[in-house]
Formats: structure tokens, sequence, C-alpha cells
């Protein structure tokens, strides 16, 4: 595909359902180039800040999942750092077909797949490491979708989420209302993200960072 070509087919997919991720796509070509929601107009720099200490420095000879995928952010960092088999999944049909454009420019071989956290076990696979970021407040079934990819896991998970932002040691979880400005329903704090991790199967849980209304764990087999 030619530079003008590529320049057209992003400006197309930033009509319907325009880029909430912005990658680089190389020779200078970025697909953001304004904001859908409220996110930062270079969406998600901040998020992958904040979770990049938790990825490991090489992903060769690792398997990778990357559930609630979008445009396929995370699952071109793993990709750079050397994975090969990577596999995401995003249940919004639109997301996947951004996904896979931007794949076939960069070059990168990434399996981008309709699906949901609700049913990973339907991929009939597990895998090194699973990437969950900005997804489990979403989720209808909080505890089921840790569940799910706890199942899946083999090595570790990295998971991202809106949080319940305390100083609590105790394990809560805030439910959001439509009445109120917090993303998606389920706030957990990070003790209650530990929570849910141990109680889905993981056997070791350590947090990886704590800012505002976002945290993150990462969650060992």
């Amino acid at each position: 595909m030619d530079l003008a070509a590529v320049k057209a087919r992003v400006a197309e997919l930033d009509e319907d359902p325009g880029w909430y991720q912005n990658i680089e796509l190389g020779n200078g070509v970025q697909t953001k180039t304004r904001r859908i929601w409220r996110e930062p107009a270079d969406h998600p720099a901040d998020r992958w800040r904040a979770v990049e200490p938790g990825f490991p420095k090489s992903f060769a000879d690792k398997s990778v999942l990357d559930v609630g995928c979008n445009a396929g952010f995370f699952s071109f960092k793993a990709a750079e750092r050397g994975a090969t088999d990577i596999v995401a999944v995003d249940y919004n049909e639109r997301y996947i077909e951004q996904a896979k454009f931007a794949n076939e420019v960069r070059g990168d071989k990434i399996d981008f797949r309709v699906g949901s956290v609700e049913n990973l076990r339907s991929l009939k696979k597990r895998f090194d490491i699973v990437l969950c970021i900005g997804l489990l407040y979403h989720v209808k079934d909080l505890l089921g979708g840790v569940r799910e990819i706890a199942h899946v896991t083999s090595e570790m998970a990295i998971i991202e989420s809106a949080i319940y932002n305390d100083a609590d040691e105790l394990p809560l979880i805030r439910v959001a209302g439509g009445d109120t400005a917090l993303p998606g329903t389920w706030h957990p704090n990070i003790a209650g993200l530990t929570a849910l991790c141990l109680k889905t199967g993981f056997k070791r849980v350590e947090p990886l960072f704590k800012e505002g209304g976002r945290g993150g764990v990462i969650a060992y087999k």
C-alpha cells in the first residue's frame, strides 16, 4: 500500500469509528489526529508510560494475548519487543478493522480477532503473557472476566483499569452509576483488584502503579 493510500485509509477510519489509539504506521504517519471522547490527543501514551515498567524487556519466544485490544497499540508494543505469537481480541468489529489495517501497514503478523473477555477459553489456548489494559471496568461480569483471564494465562497477566483510588488495604469495589462521570461500572481499589486475581487462580500479585483514577497489577500463575 503506497503512502497516499495509507493516509487516505487512516482518514477514512478516522470518520468511522474514529481513532482512539495513536499508532505509529511508519513514514511519519500516525493514526490519531483528534480526540474521540475525553482522552488525550496522544492516547494511550500516558497509559503506556504507566504500564511499561511491567512489560518484559524481551517478549522473544513468548505467546501473548491482548484482551480488549482496540486498534492494537499494546499488541504492537509486544511485537516491537520480539513477540511473534500474538493474538489480540476486541468485541468491536470496527476496532479490529483498524487493527488489521495498522498490522498490514506496519508489517507485523498479529492475529486480530473479534472476541470478548467473557469467552477467552474459546480460543482453546493458554498464553505466556496476557495483557488486559483499559477494559475491566467495562465488563458485565467482573469476577467472570478476571477468571477468564486467569484461565488462559500460563505465566503472567498485566492488568490495568479504572480504579477506586484510596489508601484502604481492605478490598473494595465501587460501582459507578449512570449519574456519575466515572467511566464504566466497576472500580476496585488495588487491594480489590489483587483479591480478584487471587480468587480466580493467580498465585501472586504485585502492584504496578496507582495514579489518580487508574491503577494496575501484575498477576502471576
